[in-house]
């Protein structure tokens, strides 16, 4: 069928949503089994966004207990796409439209799907090092658990780099206690959790040499810059959608 004539009946529909959004996909379809047909009319990208907002502007146009939107359908539509950034920008703008059209659940599927195309792109990239250090970072807060994984990863890098060292002479820095347990460890813990939290005690670190210096103010630099900031604004955003 010639897509021409396919486009013309979307613009005859004007707001039959459920309809226009069958004929995206059809072309989507024709254009993906037909690469040089790719750009015809519109790119396969913009006709892809198009059925995405016609289906989903279709089921909240149905009657109570019709109104289901099935994500499978977007996930489809969004994988006949090659190119990651495409998949990632229509993952995205699928999760924007149901989060404003209301719909909580399908739009936490949608956020998992972001969150999983998001991670393929950056994976896709050729860069080594400035990839991976993207990836790291994507992948410690995409989400509540993921963010709540990163903090209790560097609380124990933080616990075990504060422990006393094994052999003397590479012991960098002195920590002063706070006594709440008889076990060694477990104190060890909660001085650590208390001095994060502010608690006043007797909890302190004292360094003696420049190694030791250094350690410590990147320690501090670190929960200063990932946690305190970084983290701490993933966090906001995911809570506020």
């Amino acid at each position: 069928m010639d897509i021409q004539k396919i486009y013309d009946k979307i613009y005859e529909l004007e707001e039959d949503n459920h309809l226009k959004a069958g004929l995206y996909f059809s072309i989507i379809q024709i254009k993906k089994d037909n690469p040089l047909l790719s750009n015809e009319v519109n790119t396969l990208y913009l006709d892809a966004k198009k059925f995405i907002s016609c289906y989903i502007n279709s089921i909240e146009e149905r009657d109570l207990g019709y109104d289901v939107i099935d994500t499978n359908k977007i996930l489809k539509c969004i994988n006949l796409l090659g190119d990651y950034q495409e998949q990632f920008q229509l993952a995205q703008n699928a999760y924007r439209l149901l989060r404003t059209k209301g719909f909580e659940d399908e739009s936490k599927t949608l956020r998992t799907i972001m969150n999983q195309k998001k991670t393929q792109l950056i994976k896709s990239k050729p860069y080594f090092l400035g990839k991976y250090f993207k990836l790291i970072l994507h992948l410690s807060s995409y989400s509540l658990s993921s963010i709540a994984l990163s903090i209790f990863t560097i609380f124990i890098i933080t616990y075990i780099v504060l422990l006393p060292a094994p052999i003397e002479s590479w012991q960098n820095f002195s920590v002063v206690y706070h006594s709440y347990s008889d076990s060694f460890y477990i104190n060890h813990m909660v001085n650590i959790i208390t001095s994060l939290f502010g608690v006043t005690n007797d909890f302190k670190v004292e360094t003696s040499n420049l190694t030791g210096i250094f350690t410590i103010m990147s320690i501090k630099l670190f929960y200063l810059v990932f946690i305190v900031n970084y983290l701490y604004k993933k966090f906001i955003d995911i809570i506020n959608g």
